[in-house]
């Protein structure tokens, strides 16, 4: 499997982001993805260049060899690895992460709450469909706690809803 050629950050992101202190969302995405779960504190524990390689990884079913993805994907093996060098256990979560922005035949919840929070205008279900499968991710996971999240208007607008 290739990996990117630079880490797959939003705009919005890059200044959260500087330095990879903070765990990026195409992290997160494939945390989710594989049921991991990852303090802040061990992302931060690991040398930037793993960090930053970490983030390269494609996202989803993408990859960029043409090749089928595989649910081994090196990820989380490289990632467990990392976490055990730095003197961590990788830990997998018990309950499975919110999956509802795979769903496209309606807005969730939570997102029109954001919405609200923010001021925004809701989108509708066919701006939601025309969203690649990560941008629904990330949009949903900024939208998860009931109080209005700093990066979500900058996400959406760097979506172009």
């Amino acid at each position: 499997m290739l990996l990117h050629a630079q880490p797959q950050l939003f705009e919005f992101e890059y200044q959260a982001s500087e330095n990879l202190t903070f765990i990026p969302m195409c992290v997160r995405f494939n945390l989710d993805r594989y049921g991991l779960r990852l303090s802040l504190a061990q992302w931060q524990a690991l040398p930037y260049e793993v960090r930053e390689r970490l983030c390269r990884y494609p996202l989803g079913a993408e990859t960029l060899d043409g090749e089928p993805s595989s649910p081994s994907i090196p990820f989380a093996a490289d990632l467990a690895a990392q976490v055990e060098a730095a003197g961590g256990v990788l830990e997998h979560m018990e309950k499975q992460a919110d999956t509802s922005w795979q769903r496209t035949d309606s807005v969730p919840p939570a997102l029109l709450k954001q919405c609200e929070l923010q001021g925004l205008a809701a989108p509708s279900v066919s701006q939601w469909q025309g969203l690649g499968e990560f941008q629904r991710y990330v949009l949903l996971k900024l939208s998860r706690r009931e109080t209005a999240n700093h990066d979500f208007p900058a996400a959406w607008k760097e979506f172009t809803l």
